[in-house]
């Protein structure tokens, strides 16, 4: 599976409004990263390269180069995220990326980390049955597009560790200081911070806002813990309202509370008069417990950090497993796609990993570029395939908990029917 590394491409430039300049030989770097991210990134280019061929012929074509995080860059330079790396980043706006692997005893993420260094603030995640084994029964309804915040909140990682001078400090000023009762920290705690920034929250539901808008979405529900959490996720929801009501989406977005006041409760009537989503809020707890339930009744989902990972990994299990789920970490001008599952290093090396994700990561990537046209050869090509019972061994498993037998390929056999898919 090759791809080019030709000289004759050019830079993916940004306008003064942030939009992206893409010409039709764009360089663009990936990483293959750690585990099996070392089969389904290569896999995912070659799908990609196909699916641009077959939509432009030789009118366009992406010129792809390597670049390094985790242990391969480890390896090759002595440090896991070179300032290479992520200034390469910065520079083409634009990377594919496969998993990588934070060593242990490390204090941060490598992810949260290359996140934060590019300052790609908001996390998407779509949740789409493609025809692969599913445990419910209706998995066509899954649609879900998740929104999760990527710089703030508990994955920041502040963290005290118990019975350390930080950790005694901080217990001390919090007690003394901030009359925290004593009984509530013993000295035995453990302690981690949940910063949540109004900044950082209002360009996350804008960017929710505005994604949600050009994908045609309906409906945006807030999931939180603000019942509890009322001075950190009760302020999230609260400012996610306030930003429905900037001059932006005050004519777009309308509430749950307005949509029964003003048209008794009928989106349709709404919708009528120019509204194009209704923005309501449910505790996460209550959303979790309806995801096989109430499958229907979700479609935008933002959030939080935290609530955003539990959202996406529990939605996931509808459509078979994290291995079908595609991420576009974005900010004002870089994109960064990749998979929601890890490195799988018990599958590595052994070419049965399954590429699904890495390949839908490439049709978000092709999307972002505005490279549609190929974005829905892709879709329409797995699509095929699963429709042709063909899949890698974690299908054919849940296929025949179904007495469906299917035909087991490996990842190049998966990628190869993909093509002829095409």
């Amino acid at each position: 599976m090759a791809y080019s590394t030709s000289l004759k491409a050019d830079r993916i430039k940004s306008s003064r409004d942030k939009s992206l300049i893409v010409p039709d030989n764009p360089s663009i770097p990936f990483i293959k990263g750690d585990g099996i991210g070392k089969e389904v990134i290569p896999s995912a280019i070659y799908v990609i390269n196909k699916a641009v061929e077959k939509a432009y012929g030789k009118k366009k074509k992406i010129h792809w180069f390597e670049i390094y995080a985790g242990e391969s860059a480890l390896e090759k330079t002595g440090e896991l995220l070179p300032n290479e790396t992520v200034e390469t980043i910065k520079e083409h706006l634009v990377c594919l990326k496969g998993p990588i692997i934070t060593p242990e005893g490390r204090k941060k993420s490598l992810n949260v980390e290359l996140r934060q260094k590019l300052n790609l603030y908001t996390s998407i995640r779509p949740v789409i049955w493609y025809g692969q084994g599913s445990p419910v029964r209706s998995p066509e309804l899954v649609d879900y597009m998740i929104f999760r915040e990527n710089t703030d909140d508990i994955y920041l990682g502040i963290e005290f560790e118990k019975d350390t001078n930080e950790a005694l400090k901080v217990l001390s000023f919090l007690r003394n200081d901030m009359n925290v009762l004593r009984s509530d920290l013993p000295s035995d705690c453990a302690l981690a911070l949940k910063p949540t920034s109004e900044e950082k929250s209002k360009r996350h539901i804008r960017k929710t806002f505005r994604e949600a808008l050009f994908y045609n979405r309906r409906i945006i529900t807030v999931v939180h813990r603000g019942n509890i959490l009322k001075k950190t996720e009760g302020l999230f929801v609260k400012w996610a309202y306030e930003v429905a009501k900037e001059e932006e989406f005050k004519d777009l977005i309308i509430s749950e509370e307005e949509l029964s006041t003003y048209f008794s409760g009928d989106f349709e009537r709404a919708i009528s008069e120019g509204f194009k989503l209704l923005l309501k809020d449910r505790l996460i707890t209550s959303v979790l417990g309806h995801l096989i339930s109430r499958i229907e009744e979700y479609d935008v989902m933002l959030a939080q950090n935290l609530n955003g990972d539990y959202f996406t990994h529990s939605a996931a299990s509808l459509i078979g497993g994290v291995q079908f789920i595609p991420v576009a970490n974005i900010g004002d001008e870089t994109a960064v796609f990749e998979t929601l599952h890890g490195v799988a290093k018990s599958i590595a090396g052994k070419g049965i990993a399954n590429p699904t994700g890495a390949i839908l990561a490439g049709k978000m990537l092709l999307e972002h570029i505005g490279w549609c046209e190929a974005a829905e050869k892709i879709v329409k090509a797995l699509k095929q395939t699963y429709a042709d019972w063909v899949g890698t061994y974690d299908v054919i498993r849940e296929w025949s908990s179904a007495a469906i037998p299917g035909k087991k390929v490996d990842t190049q056999g998966f990628v190869e029917n993909v093509i002829k898919n095409m």
